[in-house]
């Protein structure tokens, strides 16, 4: 599963570009939000609230994030209504489709992938090594 995940978002391979590129996050249960139907999952880049899941905390499961489904800023925001906002580190970046930007990043050494316009790309000045905040607006629930 982990030679899966890593392959899923290396930049020279297709399976990291188009719109269905994404990543895989080997997570567990870390505790419940009942009144708000959501669950936390940690990994070794931070943590995710994702949708209520009927799991013990300690449960491993993976999770899947789309690279459409990440955004970048370069610092932490607040006032938002994205709650999964993961410190990371650009890793590479190659381009996609005409007028998008595919990013490579490492939150705490898992790899996440974020598509954005060539023009945020220009106006963040991206770059290897970079330290940005990846906002996670949807998580998939893949199983354990």
């Amino acid at each position: 599963r982990g030679q899966s995940a890593a392959l899923m978002t290396q930049l020279d391979l297709s399976l990291a570009h188009g719109d269905s590129a994404g990543a895989v996050i080997q997570a567990r249960i870390s505790g419940h939000e009942p009144a708000y139907h959501l669950s936390e999952a940690i990994f070794s880049g931070g943590s995710l609230s994702i949708a209520q899941q009927q799991m013990a905390v300690g449960q491993s499961l993976r999770l899947r994030v789309q690279a459409r489904d990440v955004s970048l800023t370069l610092a932490p925001q607040t006032c938002t209504s994205i709650l999964n906002i993961l410190p990371a580190t650009v890793m590479g970046l190659s381009a996609d489709s005409p007028g998008q930007v595919m990013v490579r990043l490492d939150a705490g050494g898992t790899p996440l992938l974020a598509r954005i316009t060539e023009k945020s790309a220009h106006a963040l000045t991206l770059a290897p090594g970079q330290a940005i905040y990846a906002q996670v607006k949807g998580v998939a629930i893949l199983g354990s």
